[in-house]
């Protein structure tokens, strides 16, 4: 068996396998998507001659019993199957390639290796209302998600990448200069080797809040670097600010808490509704600027409307869908 193939060229002789498979089970000559995929790289008609002169084996023999159920496999494979953008998976991949014969010269050792060095899909960790988890990864590192939290993870060789898409979420990373550990967040990067951190998404903003060890922030105007205790607040207009913040308020979320000092309503009432499926709302704008204050348990909205309607001037309401709306008194 000749050298193992590269990654370039496997994908090329699996492509091309796949080509062979789908026109002798549509029973064509050729098509205009293969035309011009033959066309679009010297390569590629490379590959197919490869594939054609191999596929010639099961004409050659058309009765050994081996070829004739590796040639059914493979049509039986791509049955019902339509143009150029194919979607298969590994293991389907595979077996075309090996149906076809394609085994002279390490070709399927090639694909192998070609398939397992492409991302694969992230790991996708979410929490429903009212849930809070916590999470090993296996580098030792540590996910913290609050109610109502979506964070994809996708690890390699040589990163760690991680999207926070909803909610908030603390991450403990475990220290490992060879695979920094990235986490995207409303148009912004956190960057930490090994360090205790926590992303929020409230209204349409970004907040980034060190606790422990240094992180870079990317994705603005300039980098951002941030000392514990600081953090980095991205408003939807995509200006930015860093100010010193109690670590224990922003993490209190962990213990069952809500701890809020001189916010807007509007930013109150969006975490609030995090844990309940009965959500809080503001009915205008200048109902939601009022600021206020307070510590209440995640979770229960009875107390927390019973609090804002009793030292707020605003009241309370059933609106659409069985939300609370809170308004201004007349």
């Amino acid at each position: 068996m000749s050298a193992a193939l590269k990654p370039d060229a496997a994908r090329r002789l699996a492509e091309a396998a796949a080509w062979r498979v789908h026109l002798t089970e549509t029973d064509k000559e050729t098509s205009e998507d293969f035309e011009q995929w033959l066309a679009a790289d010297p390569s590629n008609e490379a590959a197919w001659r490869r594939v054609e002169s191999t596929w010639s084996r099961f004409a050659d023999n058309p009765a050994a019993p081996e070829l004739i159920a590796a040639r059914r496999a493979a049509l039986g494979d791509v049955h019902g199957l339509g143009g150029q953008q194919w979607k298969r998976s590994r293991r389907q991949w595979l077996q075309i390639a090996a149906a076809i014969g394609i085994v002279v010269g390490g070709a399927i050792w090639g694909v192998q290796t070609y398939l397992q060095l492409q991302p694969k899909p992230p790991l996708d960790l979410k929490t429903a209302f009212g849930e809070r988890r916590i999470l090993s990864l296996n580098d030792g590192s540590r996910i913290s998600l609050d109610s109502a939290t979506d964070v994809q993870v996708r690890y390699t060789d040589h990163a760690r990448q991680l999207w926070l898409l909803h909610g908030q979420a603390r991450f403990e990373v475990a220290h490992d200069t060879s695979r920094p550990f990235t986490v995207t967040a409303g148009g912004r990067t956190v960057i930490a080797t090994g360090t205790d951190f926590d992303v929020d998404l409230p209204e349409n903003r970004v907040l980034v809040t060190l606790i422990e060890g240094h992180v870079k922030v990317t994705g603005g105007q300039k980098i951002v670097k941030l000392d514990p205790g600081e953090q980095l607040a991205v408003k939807a207009d995509g200006s930015q600010k860093v100010a010193s913040v109690n670590v224990n308020r922003i993490t209190a979320w962990q213990s069952g808490q809500l701890v809020f000092d001189n916010e807007p309503l509007s930013s109150v009432v969006e975490r609030v509704s995090r844990y309940s499926t009965v959500p809080v709302t503001v009915a205008d704008g200048k109902t939601g600027a009022l600021r206020m204050s307070g510590v209440f348990n995640t979770g229960d909205v009875a107390a927390f409307v019973e609090a804002v309607t009793h030292y707020l001037p605003v009241t309370a309401s059933q609106a659409q869908y069985g939300a609370i709306e809170l308004h201004l008194k007349n």
